[in-house]
């Protein structure tokens, strides 16, 4: 059984044991280093940065596999002032990120990504709580004022945390406190005077606008995803597939899904025009406006706030460090085993993009409705699932979706974090807003 240090002090555990979930062992050795980590003057060194007690749970053993040197390698990347990379080789592997540049230098990021470093190494009943652990010695941690005095200050600090709390309870309904005050990406809009879902606001765009004419193709495909997204929109899709069924009964399903995606947009404007619907009614007004369509010039953005997160486009993201062009969403979607398939099985998918462009169109009347434009990936080849539960998406030389169009209110964001082990794979962070 191999073993390796923790702290100075001589305390030991071993790797087997944090794999088999002894966390209550490995809390009991750790904590004899946490108060130096946290508080000695000297906060850049090495043995004062929580990356170096994590640094030696990996490099329990004397002879690390590739695995675990590579993901020693991260580490070394991960952490603001990163200890000496290992001395000994791996028997296989490339060194060539080793010499990098750190990738980030806050220790906020390096808490986000541990999970990420340490997935083939601990197993995740101890990997969760070890990653819950520390982020709370970080909260203990800006409690401390003075550096002579730590228990002290947290001590005063936690105090203070529960006082302002208990008394902002009373204060709520008259100030402004860190409890309830709005988010820097609040997209609280007031209540929309058109009754179609689709034209409701949803966020704000950031940067200026940009006037285009867009081409009959990005038209075509962005006004039949607004159709097929309206709510009050479902009956007449319903209606036209009927007829499709009724009128071409012998072709296959998934040829007559094929018409009815195509042909929908036309007919439904010609069906709306024949109706005699009540002109004092909203929503009569509000559909007889989507029916004839958008016009050909809108607004391009490239930068976007909806459901709390901000979004901003691949090309924007290419002079910053920070990343905010991941985003997820949820559809549900008709699946065929084959071109015989009769019985189609509908299921819900995720769908994980690059954010490459915000259109807006314009439906006459102040109606408009707001669409990201991405590179998505889904199920097959270009996601995979690790053993440790981690999904990993591959955007190399990713194809054009046939729809690459999403409403703004339906977009969620998530983080994509390179595999040290292959670059082409990125592991999928999600993130709350």
């Amino acid at each position: 059984m191999k073993y390796g240090s923790l702290s100075e002090e001589g305390r030991w555990i071993s790797l087997k044991e944090m794999k088999q979930g002894t966390f209550l062992v490995c809390i009991v050795r750790l904590a004899p280093s946490i108060p130096k980590f946290l508080y000695r003057p000297n906060l850049h060194s090495r043995r004062n940065n929580l990356t170096s007690v994590i640094w030696k749970i990996v490099s329990a053993g004397s002879s690390p596999t590739p695995d675990v040197f590579t993901h020693q390698l991260l580490l070394h990347r991960l952490s603001p002032t990163p200890p000496s990379p290992p001395s000994a080789a791996p028997p296989s592997g490339d060194l060539s990120f080793a010499a990098k540049k750190p990738l980030f230098h806050s220790n906020h990021f390096v808490w986000q990504l541990l999970p990420v470093a340490l997935r083939r190494i601990l197993s995740k009943s101890v990997r969760t709580p070890l990653i819950k652990l520390i982020r709370y010695l970080g909260t203990l941690k800006s409690y401390v004022r003075n550096r002579g005095r730590p228990e002290g200050s947290i001590a005063e600090g936690y105090l203070a945390e529960e006082c302002l709390k208990f008394c902002s309870l009373y204060l709520a309904d008259y100030v402004e406190t860190k409890f309830n005050q709005s988010t820097r990406n609040d997209d609280t809009t007031i209540g929309s005077t058109f009754t179609l879902d689709v034209f409701t606001n949803s966020g704000y765009p950031l940067g200026k606008a940009i006037a285009t004419k867009f081409d009959d193709e990005t038209l075509k495909k962005a006004h039949q995803y607004v159709l097929f997204n309206c709510h009050h929109v479902q009956s007449y899709i319903d209606e036209h597939r009927e007829i499709l069924n009724l009128s071409y009964s012998g072709l296959p399903p998934h040829q007559i899904e094929r018409m009815h995606s195509e042909s929908f947009a036309s007919w439904f404007a010609k069906h709306i025009e024949d109706t005699n619907l009540p002109q004092d009614d909203p929503v009569s007004n509000d559909l007889k406006s989507l029916a004839r369509g958008p016009n050909f010039i809108g607004i391009q953005y490239a930068k976007f706030v909806s459901n709390g997160f901000r979004f901003h486009t691949k090309e924007v993201e290419r002079k910053r460090k920070t990343q905010n062009c991941g985003v997820i969403v949820r559809a549900t979607t008709s699946s065929y085993s084959s071109i015989r398939d009769q019985n189609p099985v509908s299921s819900e998918l995720d769908y994980y993009g690059i954010f490459k462009n915000v259109i807006e169109l314009d439906y006459g009347g102040g109606r408009r409705v707001v669409l990201f434009e991405c590179d998505w990936v889904s199920k097959g080849k270009r996601l995979k699932l690790d053993d440790d539960g981690f999904v990993l998406a591959n955007f190399t030389n990713v194809k054009r979706h046939n729809e690459p169009y999403i409403l703004a209110s339906q977009a969620m964001q998530v983080f994509y974090v390179e595999d040290p082990v292959d670059c082409n794979w990125h592991v999928i962070i999600t993130t709350d807003a």
